[in-house]
């Protein structure tokens, strides 16, 4: 049927090619994303004489370009396209299509002969193709690919890739159908097997060169499949390879794409913004029906070990692990933020089915789970990745950080968190402050520094060791908690000294408000700490503001402020939002400690009239009592403890 009477497998006819290019012309002559990947290949194969060697990707001048016309010529007038399409009522004819094409790919490295290269490429497209297109018989075909592929990759070496072009073609077509395919049970084992391939048997200086496609082939693969990982082992693979794939700049973009579009996905969204504002993770105290609402249940939620896996890597991005790239620091402590939510409400459901189970209930609420902190060590690796947040030397950023490390790691209960973590998070927020040039964002540190001590030093200065307690007690050395106040002491001196610097500073002045604030609370009525601890504590930072002249107002309200509610204390200016939630939040725990001890001492009067009447009937029976009592005691002040650790 030809027209115009010429023979279609003549090198010099190029009728097929007047017509509009189709998508396997392309392909052949390559496109230019493919050309950069070959040219920056030459390392690999310096010594083959290889299509490497061509500049452009194709035969030479006039050795290969008669066979890549006569080609093109027969794809279109054959309709090659169509062909390799084919249903899935075509099974025998695609089986064995499939497997003649991947035989072609086999011959790797094809013997420095740049034609049978593009040969194997060509037909590996075409094979993929007709595979993808008989998705009902995926399971009997694509164990033929998985052979070729094991084979070839089998073949390079860690100092020599030769043909580095199929190498990465064949990386690109095993994360393609891993894409399509895998939403298949039957064929998710040899998915898997194809992956761990790419991982295995690559060496990692040609990694660094297909970096992004293999990220953006697994930030797909993550985000459209990850219901489908139903065991620690693929997440653990998941979890690696894409911080392996972080390591590289070409890469990193595409990681974390795919894991904040997974979290945005299966991690329920915390309240709406409110004035144009929005408070991830955050919910005001005041607003009730915000916090009994319930977040809508997803189909596909995020499991322990997802968390797990992708909170390790969103760590690392907050901390600019990755070669010191700290870019994508906020977006990341935003996504951490929710997977360290969704981790605790996880971790409390696993506690209240175990109660069940045991014939106990155990009712999680949602302010528990915004503030219950089920997994300690796991609170802590966050709170200190956000906290280099609020470290940053950018005004904007160390904001940010502020407010996140606020809602996280303020708002744990304190008898929750163990005290030596405390006094962790409490020495890394001394010792760790953003350069002496970043005035804004050293004042956002102190203020939280501040805010941790008003909050946390009374229940320490509570908990110092004695010489009775046991080596394992949950208390804080007495020596450990006056070095941190005299190390506090010191950086106030040294924030008051270089705000001071050509004019005042907002360094100096939320130093100097911070510092008074917290040394006049610490000599009132206010104060639940050790009284001899919160005076010392209280001379000890005056005396730093006494060098730079600065303790009038803290030295004039010092005796005032005794006996008094802070908010007499006019002097530091009106109270700042956060001021006041903190302000909200410790009245709160005050009066839950007023009600405990009133029960507490309603308990103890009880137990003691009992004490008394069962004393009274068996004065003169028998010589028991004394051990009796002793036994009572004994369960009282047991009693009195398991009361305290329940609080």
């Amino acid at each position: 049927g030809d027209p115009e009477g010429k023979n279609r497998l003549n090198p010099n006819y190029l009728g097929g090619l007047e017509k509009e290019q189709s998508w396997f012309s392309k392909l052949w002559r390559g496109s230019e994303s493919s050309r950069k990947v070959v040219k920056s290949h030459e390392e690999y194969d310096a010594d083959n004489m290889s299509v490497m060697d061509f500049g452009r990707r194709g035969p030479q001048k006039n050795a290969a370009s008669e066979a890549v016309n006569a080609l093109l010529a027969v794809a279109e007038e054959g309709n090659v396209e169509r062909i390799v399409q084919m249903g899935s009522t075509k099974l025998p004819v695609a089986e064995q299509t499939i497997r003649s094409l991947m035989d072609v790919v086999d011959d790797f490295p094809y013997s420095n002969d740049p034609v049978a290269e593009q040969h194997a490429i060509f037909s590996l497209e075409l094979a993929a193709r007709a595979l993808l297109s008989n998705r009902e018989r995926a399971v009997e075909i694509f164990p033929l690919f998985l052979k070729k592929f094991e084979s070839v990759l089998g073949k390079i070496e860690e100092k020599r890739i030769p043909s580095p072009f199929v190498i990465e073609r064949i990386v690109v077509t095993i994360l393609r159908c891993s894409i399509h395919l895998y939403d298949i049970e039957e064929l998710r084992p040899n998915l898997r097997v194809s992956l761990h391939l790419l991982v295995m048997s690559i060496p990692k200086n040609f990694i660094k060169e297909v970096a992004d496609r293999m990220a953006c082939g697994l930030a797909i693969i993550l985000r459209a499949s990850f219901p489908f990982f139903e065991s620690h082992n693929e997440w653990t693979f998941m979890g690696d390879t894409l911080d392996t794939l972080a390591n590289f700049a070409s890469a990193r973009v595409f990681v974390f794409d795919g894991i904040a579009s997974t979290v945005e996905c299966a991690v329920p969204q915390g309240p709406e913004p409110k004035n144009g504002r929005v408070e991830v993770g955050f919910v005001d105290d005041d607003d009730d029906d915000v916090a009994d609402e319930e977040p809508p249940a997803l189909q596909y939620p995020l499991t322990k070990e997802a968390c797990g896996a992708l909170s390790r890597i969103l760590i690392r991005f907050v901390l600019g692990f990755y070669q010191s790239d700290f870019s994508l620091c906020v977006p990341a402590s935003v996504c951490l933020e929710k997977l360290y939510r969704h981790m605790n409400s996880l971790v409390l459901d696993e506690m209240a089915e175990a109660a069940a189970k045991d014939g106990k209930e155990m009712v999680v609420t949602e302010e528990d789970r915004r503030t219950k902190v089920p997994n300690k060590d796991y609170w802590q690796n966050v709170g200190v990745a956000l906290y280099s947040v609020c470290r940053s030397p950018d005004p904007e950023v160390s904001r940010h950080g502020y407010e996140i490390c606020n809602r996280v790691v303020l708002r744990a209960p304190l008898r929750e968190i163990p005290c030596d973590k405390w006094m962790a998070i409490l020495y890394l927020m001394v010792n760790k402050q953003p350069p002496s040039a970043a005035d804004l964002s050293r004042a956002n540190t102190f203020v939280l520094l501040g805010n941790t001590l008003m909050r946390v030093l009374p229940y320490l200065s509570k908990r110092q060791r004695k010489p009775d307690d046991d080596e394992d007690a949950d208390v804080v050395e007495g020596e450990d908690l006056s070095d941190l106040v005299r190390q506090t002491a010191a950086l106030t001196g040294e924030n008051l000294r270089m705000g001071r610097r050509g004019g005042v500073s907002p360094l100096f002045e939320k130093t100097l408000q911070t510092v008074t604030y917290l040394s006049n609370h610490m000599v009132t009525d206010e104060w639940k700490g050790d009284k001899d601890f919160g005076e010392w504590s209280s001379e000890t930072l005056l005396a730093e503001l006494e060098k730079v002249g600065a303790a009038g107002g803290a030295s004039k309200n010092k005796d005032a402020t005794k006996g008094k509610d802070d908010d007499d204390d006019d002097d530091d200016g009106p109270m700042t939002q956060e001021q006041r939630r903190e302000q909200k939040r410790r009245e709160k725990e005050e009066e839950e400690e007023r009600e405990r001890r009133k029960a507490k001492k309603e308990k103890k009067e009880k137990k003691k009239k009992k004490k008394e009447e069962e004393s009274l009937a068996i004065e003169a029976e028998d010589d028991d009592g004394p051990e009796g009592e002793k036994d009572a005691d004994s369960d009282h002040q047991n009693g009195d403890e398991s009361d305290e650790d329940l609080d």
